[in-house]
């Protein structure tokens, strides 16, 4: 969902708003990222990374695959931006009750 954010974004602009959007994204480091066999990869690639990923609650997709590699070591960090609904996996992490997560 992200990547087609990022390409619906691209043919809303024009003119210098596109040439700054388009130099945004062809920076050398950053990666859109389809295909599931890639993002397995990145999850257990262990480089530094900053991951975006459109899946708020953290129910199902790569957003939970990611955390579930990434998470127990503590070099990694993981942003919350926006809303999670009350009880999902987003939501239980916010909230730092909880020490183990299944």
């Amino acid at each position: 969902m992200g990547v087609r954010i990022c390409e619906a974004y691209k043919e809303l602009r024009s003119g210098e708003e596109l040439r700054k959007w388009e130099s945004v994204i062809s920076w050398k480091n950053v990666r859109f990222i389809v295909d599931p066999g890639e993002s397995k990869a990145w999850q257990m690639d262990g480089h530094s990374a900053v991951i975006i990923s459109s899946s708020g609650m953290m129910t199902h997709g790569r957003s939970r695959a990611y955390a579930r590699e990434m998470m127990g070591d503590e070099k990694n960090v993981i942003v919350f931006c926006g809303f999670s609904v009350d009880n999902s996996l987003a939501s239980i992490i916010k909230q730092g009750k909880v020490k183990v997560i299944k």
